[in-house]
């Protein structure tokens, strides 16, 4: 595998998600710099863009950093080691994560690097950043963004994002609205109406996101309503963005599990029924293909179509066998037959399913297993089983 070379300010995606992960994990320059057993002017020079790694110093960041995240998975550690050695240019440990970590962000980094001046391929990766939480990444990117692209549109744009960044959906929706119109007054090249719009549904979807963690259902609601309108009016304008129908049905999920309306879920079933049989779909990358599957699967199990989902869990399991989250939704497929038929053996399956979803990421599995309403009638019929099997450190 080719090693990356530092771009014009230096700067690698290597040595920034080095930066952000650092940053992340509390840990200072020299903290850092004596557990990998390096001065602290060379973790200073990684984080610049000024030095390359060896393979022997990745190996050993890795380490260092996942002992430090507190929050970090069972599984962190390999995923965090292959992905820092993507980044920096070395094949992973784990053959399989080449093609696992073609996830959208790096999918966006690739045509990126052939296509410099599509700024709306560089909006986008912002938003993926934004979305996947990595701020400080989002934010260097987006100054360095403003003195590139000078016409008012993108910059008004940029400062949408900005305000994204730091979590001022006010702000950013009106930043957003004040490019869509200047775009309208004075069109540039690589950014669209329909772009912007879809930028102003995505604020909303991050607004309504928000509420839901403060627990204000009826406020989340009310701002997925309004993404799902802006959202459909950007598809009215460019039906064949791959990008925007996938968003859009994650949108449409989220707004499905709220109401629980047989009507809303199989709307969410026909987008990403068309988002799976696009054939533009691979421009989303391996990891958005398998959530979007995974998501459709659970659609049909809310919509009690348990043959479908029993179908397209087993074609997922076929071809991404250690993916943690086809064995947890088959644990919730199999709680629901049984809240069906209320057939006992049913939640031996589904024991089976979330045993097997907790060897493959324990603490994910088991955060969401602990509260997620889906396994409720699990959590009390087998109470003294899924107790322990949560407790117990599964190899």
């Amino acid at each position: 595998m080719p090693r990356r070379k530092a771009n014009s300010a230096g700067k690698t995606p290597f040595s920034l998600r080095l930066q952000a992960l650092r940053k992340q994990s509390q840990l200072k320059m020299d903290q850092l710099a004596q557990a990998v057993g390096v001065s602290k002017s060379f973790i200073s020079l990684l984080e610049s863009g000024g030095r390359q790694p060896s393979r022997e110093v990745v190996l050993s960041l890795s380490e260092a950093l996942s002992a430090a995240l507190s929050d970090h998975e069972t599984d962190g550690q390999d995923n965090l080691r292959d992905e820092l050695l993507i980044l920096a240019g070395f094949m992973p440990i784990n053959p399989r994560a080449v093609n696992a970590y073609r996830d959208t962000l790096l999918v966006y980094q690739q045509a990126l690097a052939e296509n410099p001046d599509d700024f709306r391929l560089f909006s986008r990766w912002l938003m993926a950043l934004i979305r996947a939480e990595r701020q400080e990444e989002a934010y260097t990117h987006i100054q360095e963004g403003l003195q590139r692209f000078q016409e008012t549109a993108y910059m008004q744009c940029l400062l949408a994002h900005l305000e994204l960044s730091k979590g001022n959906y006010e702000a950013a929706l009106i930043n957003q609205e004040s490019a869509l119109k200047h775009l309208q007054q004075q069109p540039v090249p690589h950014l669209t109406e329909a772009d912007l719009i879809f930028n102003l549904g995505a604020i909303h979807f991050l607004m309504g996101h928000k509420s839901m963690r403060e627990g204000d259902q009826k406020t989340a609601l009310l701002h997925y309503a309004q993404a799902i309108k802006t959202m459909e009016a950007s598809l009215a304008q460019a039906e064949s963005d791959i990008y925007v129908l996938d968003e859009y049905a994650r949108l449409l999920f989220n707004r499905s599990y709220l109401t629980q309306e047989s009507a809303h879920w199989e709307q969410t079933i026909q987008a990403y029924r068309r988002v799976l049989i696009d054939p533009k779909k691979a421009a989303l990358g391996v990891n958005a293909l398998r959530e979007s599957a995974a998501f459709l699967a659970h659609a049909y199990t809310q919509n009690r179509d348990f043959a479908a989902a029993e179908l397209t869990l087993g074609l997922l399991s076929a071809f991404q066998a250690d993916y943690w989250l086809v064995n947890y939704l088959q644990a919730c497929l199999y709680t629901a037959m049984f809240q069906v038929s209320q057939h006992e053996p049913w939640l031996d399956r589904a024991l089976q399913a979330l045993t097997e979803s907790l060897k493959q990421s324990a603490d994910r599995a088991r955060e969401e297993a602990l509260y997620d309403p889906d396994l409720q009638v699990l959590r009390e019929r087998r109470a003294k089983d899924f107790n322990r099997l949560l407790k117990e450190k599964i190899r």
